[in-house]
């Protein structure tokens, strides 16, 4: 799922910056920007002019934790399970340019296209996966020190990025045992 979800942002931001850049390059792309200084000539230069969009954290959202164990399925069954996970992630959004003129410009676009739109349901975002119910997404600042251990743990030199916080991503094995409702009690004592 969470691949399905960074997909589809992806695929999203891309149809933004095409319609307006009236382009049908696709300037966004979904990699580990860790592995940026290793990267042989050939890969660096494939996403050169790119977003590199990268998974940095992920968090569970333990407010939501203590959910509902049982599941109704139908009249006389239920689904007994784990209570649903709910993640955060910390999704990365770089400008990987030589042009510092090129980064600037195109994390602005990330900037407006979530200023624009920042809930992702699959209502009001054809393609979205039906399983993710929703995608929230935060402006997620960090001051100097916490970015510079960002990037110390990414191993590279800085790049011009704006980090954002994706809240709600709800995880979830489908059901696999279920159980039969309780309807009545019968009191063996009484009959004694």
């Amino acid at each position: 799922m969470l691949r399905l979800a960074l997909l589809h942002i992806k695929e999203s931001l891309n149809d933004y910056l095409n319609s307006k850049e009236t382009t049908d390059d696709d300037m966004v792309v979904l990699d580990n920007v860790a592995k940026i200084e290793s990267w042989n000539d050939s890969k660096a230069e494939e996403l050169k002019d790119k977003i590199i969009i990268s998974l940095v954290n992920v968090e569970e959202e333990k407010t939501l934790r203590n959910g509902q164990t049982t599941t109704p399925l139908n009249g006389s069954n239920v689904w007994t399970h784990n209570p649903v996970v709910h993640l955060n992630l910390y999704v990365l959004f770089c400008a990987h340019s030589d042009n510092y003129e090129f980064s600037l410009k195109y994390l602005s676009r990330v900037v407006t296209f979530f200023q624009k739109k920042n809930v992702f349901t699959p209502a009001n975002s054809p393609g979205l996966d039906a399983s993710i119910e929703k995608m929230i997404f935060d402006l997620n600042t960090v001051n100097m020190e916490q970015l510079n251990q960002l990037w110390g743990v990414l191993g590279g030199r800085y790049i011009p990025s704006v980090l954002y916080k994706m809240r709600m991503i709800a995880l979830m094995e489908p059901p696999e045992t279920m159980a039969s409702v309780v309807t009545s009690i019968q009191d063996n004592e009484a009959s004694l």
